[in-house]
């Protein structure tokens, strides 16, 4: 993330982006590249008309998730697209939670993307690692920064700003152990991310049905103010991550104490089903008005869902809610 946009942002530019990010995502545009002189433009990313309003000639990219970590909003990528095209804006997306397996980003007009390979792609939760993949769908000599490197790259002139300078610059690399960790786990990623997304929608369905749980948010779910999108984008795997509220911050504790199978741990799609409560962790540190704003409230638990027999992960949410 922070390696893309030292590349594409500059003092006096802009990102328009949601608010609805993932807590260090928000932290790193909210705080960080706001000290060098970068502006956030948050904007409701499910209305096309404030998206093409909040562009300017300093607008350096647009940015979403794919599928919102932990709010499972989904941006309407196909129409987003012809907006930044029309303004020559590049749109960066973080897709860490549906693979490539899962989601054809350029089909949907994805001109940069980035990942943490730390999640699906590791398998198993090997390994620490990112990616950033550019298409080649953009014309980088329309962009306010890096058109005065069009002249000098022999390839992608974004890419040859990461490599020459940026990455260069700043030290971020892969060690060999974690590449090799990480190509392991791209063997087995398709198997892997359908059986957890399958896994996902049943446990979701069978959330529903549990009076302790108030609201379950799963894309696939027919409750889901997102289902069309997902099914045009994602198809029959929406990813292996879900939410559900309790009646209070109290009883989301009390609940994950007494899980015995479910791991309390922050990371994604591990091959072990993981748990957290997300106001107290990626938004720990966040004032209470600040988690408003974003949208996280102190009632929400976030899943990854694993490899397990479903059968067993069922058992053990029962037994905690009892």
């Amino acid at each position: 993330m922070s390696n893309a946009f030292m590349a594409l942002a500059y003092a006096g530019s802009n990102i328009v982006t949601s608010p609805h990010l993932f807590g260090n995502t928000f932290a790193f545009f909210q705080f960080t590249l706001a000290e060098f002189g970068v502006e956030v433009r948050f904007v409701d990313t499910d209305d096309l008309s404030a998206i093409e309003n909040a562009i300017d000639e300093n607008t350096c990219a647009f940015f979403c998730e794919v599928l919102t970590n932990p709010h499972l909003e989904i941006a309407d990528l196909a129409n987003i697209s012809p907006i930044l095209k029309k303004h020559n804006v590049p749109m960066v997306v973080d897709t860490t939670v549906i693979p490539w397996c899962g989601f054809d980003a350029k089909k949907f007009g994805v001109d940069i993307e980035v990942v943490s390979t730390t999640k699906y792609i590791s398998g198993g939760a090997t390994s620490l690692g990112g990616a950033i993949v550019d298409y080649g769908s953009f014309d980088w000599s329309k962009h306010p920064r890096l058109k005065k490197v069009t002249p000098q790259a022999p390839f992608s002139v974004f890419m040859f700003k990461i490599k020459r300078e940026i990455a260069r610059n700043f030290g971020a690399n892969m060690d060999p152990d974690t590449a090799f960790f990480q190509s392991l786990g791209l063997e087995t990623l398709t198997l892997r991310y359908e059986k957890m997304s399958k896994n996902a929608y049943e446990l979701a369905k069978f959330l529903e049905t549990l009076p302790q749980i108030m609201k379950v948010s799963y894309t696939q779910l027919d409750s889901s103010p997102y289902k069309k999108l997902s099914d045009e984008m994602f198809k029959d795997h929406p990813g292996a991550m879900l939410t559900f509220d309790l009646k209070d911050q109290a009883t989301c504790f009390a609940f994950m104490d007494k899980l015995q199978l479910i791991k309390r741990a922050t990371n994604l799609f591990d091959n072990n089903s993981l748990i957290i409560h997300p106001a107290s962790t990626i938004y720990g540190t966040f004032t209470a008005e600040m988690r408003k704003v974003i949208g996280i409230e102190d009632t929400l638990i976030r899943m990854s869902v694993g490899l397990e027999e479903l059968e067993d992960i069922k058992a053990d949410i029962l037994q905690a809610l009892q």
